[in-house]
């Protein structure tokens, strides 16, 4: 059985393991809790290993040119994928924190997504959790994000091609049901009070880009095929997922953007990953 090495510290109280859950057929189950003392918990689903096409084809609605070539990917070991966006009593608790506090695109609230989160603040948090529960915390590479959004799906969200982005309020705060609402919409939102993914996770459409580890590269097609992360070298960093400023086209499974790493906007947050153990030689 698979388990965290529970840590007893001044905050983190517990890392609750269910070996049950962690079966690859059934990724969308809670694999993993990790608790605070201040009752504040960041769940974890495993993500399985798997192989599927990167990217847009150049005919799909919305598409840019970044996205393509498609491509077959590997993703050769399972990782945990945190379920929401790291919210703002998740930050606060690693970190004591809140960058996002009296900003003008920011709603104070525990369960919002943690905005105003540059690229290198969420190193610093990975970095910070990782020492606190004894395993590598790290933000995704752009191939297991894509990969984690999709969920087995060759649609343009994942929930479908939805050309007419009415479903898209189902399952993601984008401009249509945030920022075009007024100015008390204009902010990061709630996390998971939209519908989830077939793999569990909450907000992979929509509410803030989210960072990703790798460099940005015009194609992702210029990387391996096994484990892509991204560009040896380049000054910005890869986010996906669209926010509650974006449009409908731009919250696609496919659709790429790219800042400076200390880039600190109210669009911007995060979640992150921890590795599964490396397979024991036989």
């Amino acid at each position: 059985m698979y388990s965290w090495r529970s840590i007893r510290t001044v905050t983190l109280v517990v890392a609750c393991v269910c070996g049950a859950d962690l079966a690859p057929a059934a990724p969308s189950r809670h694999a993993v809790i990790v608790g605070f003392t201040s009752g504040v918990t960041i769940r974890f689903v495993l993500i399985p290993a798997g192989s599927f096409t990167m990217g847009s084809h150049p005919t799909e609605p919305g598409s840019y040119k970044n996205e393509g070539p498609q491509r077959k990917v590997t993703i050769s070991r399972s990782f945990h994928m945190s379920v929401t966006e790291v919210t703002q009593a998740q930050w606060l608790a690693v970190m004591g924190t809140e960058p996002w506090k009296n900003a003008s695109l920011a709603a104070d609230g525990p369960d919002h997504a943690a905005n105003y989160i540059t690229w290198n603040d969420a190193q610093t948090f990975c970095a910070a959790f990782s020492k606190l529960i004894g395993r590598t915390v790290r933000l995704p590479t752009e191939a297991e994000w894509e990969y984690a959004c999709r969920a087995g799906s060759t649609t343009r969200f994942e929930h479908g091609d939805d050309a007419g982005y009415v479903r898209l309020g189902d399952y993601a705060w984008h401009q249509a049901n945030a920022s075009d609402k007024g100015n008390r919409y204009r902010h990061a939102h709630r996390v998971a009070a939209r519908k989830p993914n077939a793999w569990g996770l909450y907000d992979m459409h929509g509410n803030v880009w989210e960072w990703c580890g790798d460099r940005y590269g015009e194609s992702p097609a210029r990387t391996a095929a096994t484990d892509p992360a991204g560009p040896s070298t380049g000054a910005e960093r890869v986010l996906r997922g669209g926010s509650w400023d974006s449009r409908g086209a731009d919250c696609r499974s496919a659709s790429r953007n790219r800042f400076a790493p200390h880039l600190r906007a109210g669009q911007t947050g995060f979640r992150v990953v921890v590795e599964t153990p490396a397979p024991r030689a036989k």
